[in-house]
C-alpha cells in the first residue's frame, strides 16, 4: 500500500515539475492535442450514445456517470488520462486567466506618464 501511495506522489511532483518547469509553448501544445483527442473521443462518445439509444431504451434511463464509464470502457480510453488532461487544461486556463488579471491590475507609476 506504502508503495502505491510512493508512486502516485511521484507522479504528482513529475505533473507539478512539467507543468512549472516546461515551457508554456509546449504546455500549450500538450493541451491543444489534449483537447484534439477529448473533441474526437467527444464525437465518438455522441456516435456511441445515439446508437444505445436507438438500440437500448432504458438506457436514457441509466445514470450519466455510468453512461460516461461505459462509453470509456468501449473506447478504450483510460479514464485516468481524461481527468488528468482535463485537470492539466484547467490548470493551465486557471493560471493564463490569473496572469491576464495580474497585467491588467499593474498600475503605472505617475512619473512616467
Amino acid at each position: 500500500m506504502k508503495a502505491i501511495k510512493n508512486k502516485i506522489t511521484k507522479k504528482k511532483e513529475q505533473e507539478v515539475l512539467y507543468l512549472t518547469e516546461a515551457p508554456i509553448s509546449k504546455v500549450e501544445k500538450d493541451a491543444k492535442k489534449a483537447l484534439e483527442i477529448l473533441k474526437s473521443k467527444e464525437n465518438a462518445f455522441t456516435q456511441l450514445m445515439d446508437k444505445f439509444k436507438k438500440e437500448n431504451a432504458y438506457v436514457r434511463n441509466m445514470g450519466c456517470n455510468q453512461i460516461i464509464r461505459t462509453t470509456i470502457q468501449n473506447l478504450n480510453l483510460p479514464i485516468n488520462m481524461v481527468i488528468a488532461d482535463l485537470e492539466r487544461i484547467k490548470f493551465e486556463l486557471l493560471n493564463i486567466n490569473q496572469n491576464q488579471i495580474n497585467m491588467n491590475e499593474t498600475k503605472i507609476p505617475s512619473y512616467l506618464g
